[in-house]
């Protein structure tokens, strides 16, 4: 992978308890959070966990949104024949969700993204399942009247998202702006902004839209419940009465852009990725691959993180496993801490929100204390309810996923 030094540019998040960046940064600096609510959107009855940190987003202009789903429609028809008919409220909450990221980013450029830009981006998007709302979603939405050629629009792909948000920023169907959308489960996000700082250091963008969304849904709500990873107990990450945790959504973008020599700001300055391949839903037990994303990220960075944004699952074995690699790895009392006790287990969108956190932690010079933590495990890494001042100039995410994928990123100042 060539050296990565990718200067973040503008930013974008929807997240429980903060819908733009400086509701993050109060947060991120130990203001309240939203807290878990009741899931009232599909049945939950009979199970473990009947809540879930859920939240929601609006449009700057609603009407934009439709027309950028219009406007797939009637390109899909130019290509296909076919006549795609478009809902009356043609978006589901992860599109939503990211399109108001975009509104974000757009503000902070302080501009249409075409006009500042021009058109050799890439839109890299990670996510779990955020287009399927429910178990039954992916049979409702089928073709449809095939005798006259008339389809519905498929929403519930995730493949058409990236394409959304690039007809939603005002780029035209044929301009050569690319989209890409990575589903490696709980590190999707993560390993989207990985491959968009790689992307830029390689020359095929000049600058790239990375994060990812995902929701609350049903299927997911079953699959961890037959897991038995949820609880409607507090979310205790790294800690010895841990129980569980509960789902959380959002969405989150960075805009990336070449880092300057002489104006230095924060960015992604490594990535590394690991592959064990254990099995589909636990984690190797000496932590394998999330050992060699670690010491990719660590060896391309040039030098330890100070400090380290972890998955911390709160689910038991899983943040031992965790800890143990990043012990293997890194120098003890490296302080290192866990956001799902304040916005829940964001899925594909956690990579996102914790990249975002990094930035704040980068300004800050601290990460956030790990909320409701009171009897943390036996480790010789730091962990604190009360922030954690930064032990050097750079922040590590780190996404062990289902499958044995894990993703780690380096942040850091670039361009100095």
């Amino acid at each position: 992978m060539p050296e990565l030094s990718a200067r973040v540019l503008a930013q974008g998040i929807i997240a429980p308890g903060a819908a733009d960046t400086d509701e993050l940064a109060r947060l991120i600096a130990g203001g309240p959070g939203a807290g878990p609510t009741r899931i009232d959107r599909f049945p939950v009855a009979g199970g473990r966990c009947d809540r879930a940190f859920q939240t929601d987003a609006r449009l700057r202009e609603p009407g934009r949104a439709r027309r950028a789903v219009e406007r797939l429609a009637a390109h899909a028809g130019a290509l296909t024949g076919c006549t795609f008919h478009v809902d009356a409220d043609p978006l589901d909450h992860a599109t939503r969700m990211l399109f108001a990221c975009c509104d974000q980013v757009e503000n902070g450029l302080g501009g249409p993204l075409p006009q500042l830009l021009g058109d050799r981006v890439g839109i890299f998007l990670g996510t779990c399942s955020a287009h399927v709302p429910s178990a039954g979603h992916l049979l409702t939405h089928t073709v449809r009247d095939t005798d006259d050629r008339s389809v519905r629009i498929l929403l519930g792909i995730p493949e058409y998202t990236g394409i959304l948000a690039k007809l939603y920023l005002g780029w035209e169907p044929d301009d050569p702006v690319s989209a890409h959308v990575t589903t490696t489960g709980c590190s999707a996000s993560l390993d989207a902004i990985g491959r968009a700082a790689a992307a830029l250091a390689s020359g095929r963008v000049t600058h790239a839209l990375a994060g990812g969304m995902d929701v609350v849904n049903e299927p997911l709500l079953r699959g961890f419940e037959a897991l038995q990873s949820m609880t409607n107990a507090a979310c205790r990450p790294y800690d010895t009465a841990r129980q569980g945790f509960q789902l959380g959504e959002g969405a989150g973008l960075v805009l990336l852009g070449a880092a300057v020599p002489g104006r230095g700001g924060p960015g992604v300055s490594a990535f590394g990725t690991g592959l064990d391949g254990y099995r589909l839903t636990v984690p190797h037990p000496d932590g394998a691959g999330l050992r060699m994303a670690l010491n990719r990220a660590v060896d391309q960075a040039g030098a330890p993180p100070g400090g380290v944004i972890g998955h911390g699952a709160a689910v038991p074995g899983n943040d031992e496993t965790e800890l143990g690699a990043y012990a293997a790895e890194l120098s003890p009392d490296t302080p290192v801490t866990s956001l799902k006790s304040l916005f829940g287990h964001s899925l594909g969108a956690a990579g996102a929100h914790n990249v975002l956190a990094g930035l704040q932690a980068l300004r800050l010079g601290a990460l956030p204390g790990i909320r409701n933590l009171e009897n943390p495990l036996k480790t010789p890494l730091r962990l604190s309810a009360d922030p954690m001042p930064l032990r050097g100039p750079s922040v590590a995410v780190c996404s062990p996923a289902f499958g044995g994928n894990n993703a780690v990123l380096v942040l850091g100042t670039t361009g100095s």
